[in-house]
């Protein structure tokens, strides 16, 4: 017996649904399933009392226990490539280490905003639209800055030009009365952030903020309007003090205070 509902058979529902899923499948998964089912299967019969174990990032894990995520992160890292922007990098700053594990996650231990996290895996994978790029892949005439002139690669669009310098000279100045380190501030820091274990929330809040520098620097350019740095900072003021309400709206105000309040009591 078929059921009409809002115009749509439940048997057709039920075969575009069954449909939808076998079409997600990986074609070498199907191919696996289809010889698998070909070969002849033989029954082995395990103890109940012995655990099946799996290699899990090097480690023999109950499988009972290991996650889905988990079954999946292995599977995934059988087929993933090193990213092309790596050699790219490696080459350009050969001089540089790159832990690239612990650089990937800076924009995600640094902030929750999407947005910014975006704004970093451009940087990263290059291809956020500077005007060399653009130049590059025919967008734009011109790979020269518009605010100097020099040719606009991302090293320049956020480190070098003279638009952005002096900003960096007064927040180094500025972070330097507050945390009491000295951060050089190199093109290379300013485009990928300052690797951390995550323990050190001074890191975390210089990593924050130049995210949030890069992201005010790019909305200025974008609307060709200077780039102050006390305009600046009131916004980095607003946006603690959204901060800090979310914080406070999951009754988590002692993390606030214990990650942020050295950076918010300085705006």
């Amino acid at each position: 017996m078929l059921v009409k509902v809002k115009g749509v058979l439940m048997g057709e529902r039920r075969d575009k649904e069954e449909n939808g899923l076998r079409a997600a499948i990986p074609r070498s998964w199907l191919d696996k399933i289809q010889a698998a089912k070909n070969e002849e299967i033989k029954c082995i019969v395990l103890d109940e009392n012995l655990p099946l174990l799996v290699m899990l990032k090097n480690r023999l894990i109950d499988i009972k226990k290991a996650t889905c995520s988990q079954l999946y992160s292995v599977e995934i890292e059988k087929i993933v490539q090193r990213p092309t922007c790596y050699f790219k990098w490696e080459s350009e700053y050969y001089f540089a280490n790159f832990e690239w594990d612990l650089i990937n996650v800076i924009p995600y231990e640094c902030t929750t905003e999407t947005y910014l996290q975006s704004l970093q895996f451009k940087i990263i994978h290059r291809y956020f639209p500077c005007n060399y790029y653009l130049h590059l892949w025919k967008l734009k005439d011109s790979n020269r800055c518009t605010y100097c002139n020099a040719t606009d690669t991302l090293s320049h669009y956020f480190a070098e030009c003279e638009a952005v310098r002096t900003f960096w000279i007064s927040l180094k100045a500025w972070f330097v009365r507050i945390f009491e380190f000295i951060i050089n501030f190199t093109a290379l820091d300013i485009l990928l952030g300052i690797p951390t274990d995550g323990k050190s929330n001074d890191i975390t809040n210089l990593n924050f903020v130049m995210l949030f520098v890069k992201q005010y620097i790019y909305t200025c350019k974008k609307n060709s309007i200077p780039i102050d740095f006390y305009n600046f900072q009131v916004k980095l003021k607003t946006r603690m003090i959204i901060e800090e309400y979310k914080y406070t709206m999951y009754n988590r105000n002692l993390e606030f205070m214990e990650k942020w309040s050295t950076l918010a009591d300085s705006l």
